[in-house]
């Protein structure tokens, strides 16, 4: 039966705006001045004109699989879409392929005409009707306001660090022979990000104030020597460092003044400017602690879809494949949609003589959908079966349903439905796309200089590697599925994509640091972490260095601890001294568990 009420309609982005990690109708259209293209008859087998993009997103299924019908749709749009109370102009309207499926109920509008701060987007009353089948609905008005993107007002932040070192013969007095730290580092961090420029540009001498400890150096060694500092590019920069090299070795209690205003950030019309900042030279920090294990929420970057048996679509598989698809913000979204099984059955006693009957069941337990064709006559089409899917609750929270080619070549969902008596048990192809990202970030009590990635992901993922029955001696847990690796020194190989937890773009850490961030990519759900998850570490240990300042062949005391035993992961700060017997250069114990923290974000 027809349904009575009006099709409801949201405006909303086509991107994730308000990074959320869905892109729904809750995402706010931001202005954009693109404005090409002009309107003309649709070409199917042509790239979409470019311009200011939205989405309307309607309550319920529009259909337009046809050539005649897109035709329609795109006239209807350009008849309802209003910009400010005046008929926007409209180059194209195309159903949605978010997520490698025709979504039904997703129509992306591109204008030739900009937007800007303020517009109003809407939709007008009108007679026009859309929807599947005989089920045509009127469509409710709607509008939404075109939102600026929050002005950025916040300054550069700036962080000065200096470690003076250790004396390494025990003695008040500095060991200048086997000193290496004569400098601060600073760090420059903008969410928005700094301007690109070229490594040593942009900072001098002038931009800072050196204020010498009481009785250290002279005139003049109580100087600035150098300044250099790290290059930005368009994908790296949000943060740079510069390193502030003063005439003589650090001792504790220099200090450094950054001057304010040195740096702006990319805000616009007019950059935000660092406030002056100080900081000052502490001494080596000994046995670091780990105090706390902080994980992002879990970001489902992309979800797995299935493709509907050959046996089940008739026509040019080419046109008209039918592709289930998981929602980014069902429970099978990301790595868990990888878990489930699509099977399509046909009944024993399958009557062609008895009304359309497809049970659709949904096993979340299970992780299990099962379709199965009781009855049915030969008139029943694609669009009965995805009317069916829709149908059942179960399945249209988790999954959507609908043609995987939308762009090119669009089915119809009048196309036949075959099935034969031999359709028993098909299952589905899955493509296994489904991927979950997340951060964990470790921090210490103390700063630390190098950290053993391998041995401290050991202690942070133990759990999950329970719960997975996986080998984290061996690519594991930590690693892509094939190939994956993590060597003694931190250097990851990520394999071939799938798996474990992909540490993709991970770096040896280095220090001086307080914290440590790891991000990864999964494909199976059981691999993740999880809050609560008890991290523990075993102090460190390692041999006496008997050449305290030197590297030889029996030097012992930077060699990382090799698994399985989980400890030795992190090395503080310049703490060798050669009338020390008690290691503090290495890890104390700590016991924690994983917290999920707001201020970890997984990378987008």
């Amino acid at each position: 039966a027809a349904s009575t009420d009006a099709l409801t309609v949201r405006i909303g982005a086509a991107t994730d705006t308000n990074s959320d990690g869905v892109t729904n109708a809750d995402d706010p259209v931001r202005p954009d001045p693109a404005r090409t293209g002009t309107p003309t008859a649709i070409d199917r087998t042509a790239a979409p004109p470019t311009g200011p993009m939205f989405t309307l997103y309607f309550s319920d299924d529009v259909e337009f699989g046809e050539a005649a019908q897109l035709a329609t749709l795109l006239d209807e749009i350009r008849d309802i879409v209003e910009v400010n109370g005046v008929p926007a102009v409209v180059l194209n309207a195309a159903r949605s392929s978010a997520g490698g499926a025709c979504d039904n109920r997703r129509i992306d509008v591109t204008l030739g005409q900009a937007l800007s701060h303020g517009d109003t987007i809407s939709i007008a009353a009108s007679g026009h009707k859309l929807g599947t089948g005989t089920d045509q609905r009127t469509i409710a008005p709607a509008s939404a306001t075109v939102m600026a993107a929050p002005a950025d007002r916040t300054r550069p932040t700036v962080t000065v660090l200096a470690i003076a070192p250790a004396n390494t013969d025990g003695t008040a007095a500095v060991d200048v022979a086997n000193q290496d730290v004569d400098g601060f580092s600073v760090t420059f961090s903008d969410a928005g990000g700094f301007p690109v420029m070229a490594a040593n540009s942009s900072l001098d001498a002038d931009d800072f104030t050196f204020i010498p400890a009481a009785g250290q150096g002279t005139e003049t060694t109580n100087v600035i020597s150098t300044v250099a500092h790290t290059a930005t590019t368009a994908d790296s920069n949000k943060s740079f460092t510069a390193t502030v090299t003063i005439g003589r070795p650090l001792a504790v209690g220099d200090r450094l003044l950054v001057k304010p205003g040195v740096i702006g950030d990319n805000a616009l019309p007019l950059a935000n400017v660092n406030a002056g900042t100080t900081g000052m030279a502490i001494g080596p920090q000994a046995s670091p602690r780990i105090t706390s294990v902080l994980m992002s929420n879990l970001r489902h970057s992309e979800q797995n879809t299935w493709t509907v048996p050959a046996t089940l679509v008739g026509g040019a598989a080419s046109d008209h494949v039918i592709r289930i698809a998981a929602k980014a913000d069902g429970d099978a979204a990301g790595a868990a949609g990888n878990g489930w099984t699509m099977v399509f059955d046909r009944a024993s006693t399958h009557s062609a003589a008895k009304p359309l009957d497809i049970d659709v069941r949904v096993d979340a337990k299970g992780e299990r959908v099962t379709v199965r064709f009781n009855n049915g006559p030969a008139t029943a089409t694609l669009g009965d079966l995805l009317a069916a899917l829709k149908a059942n609750a179960d399945f249209d929270s988790r999954f959507a349903a609908g043609f995987a080619n939308c762009n090119t070549g669009r089915g119809t969902t009048k196309l036949g439905l075959v099935t034969t008596a031999a359709a028993r048990d098909t299952i589905a192809s899955s493509n296994g796309t489904g991927r979950t990202q997340f951060a964990i970030e470790v921090r210490f009590n103390a700063y630390v200089d190098t950290v053993d990635d391998a041995e401290l992901l050991n202690d942070v993922l133990a759990a999950a590697a329970r719960r997975a029955e996986t080998t984290l001696a061996v690519d594991g847990i930590r690693a892509a599925v094939t190939g994956g690796t993590i060597a003694g020194d931190g250097t990851i190989t990520a394999g071939t994509a799938g798996g474990g937890l992909d540490l993709t773009g991970l770096t040896p850490q280095a220090g001086p640091r307080t914290s440590v961030r790891y991000e990864a990519t999964t494909a199976v759900v059981r691999n993740l972490p999880m809050a609560r998850d008890l991290v523990t570490t075993a102090a460190g240990a390692r041999a006496l260095d008997d050449n305290p300042g030197t590297t030889d062949a029996t030097e012992t005391g930077f060699r990382p601890i090799s698994a399985p035993v989980a400890n030795g992961f992190a090395l503080d700060v310049n703490t060798t001294t050669a009338n020390s017997r008690i290691d503090e250069g290495r890890n104390g114990f700590s016991q924690v568990r994983i917290s999920v923290s707001a201020s970890v974000k997984a990378r987008n």
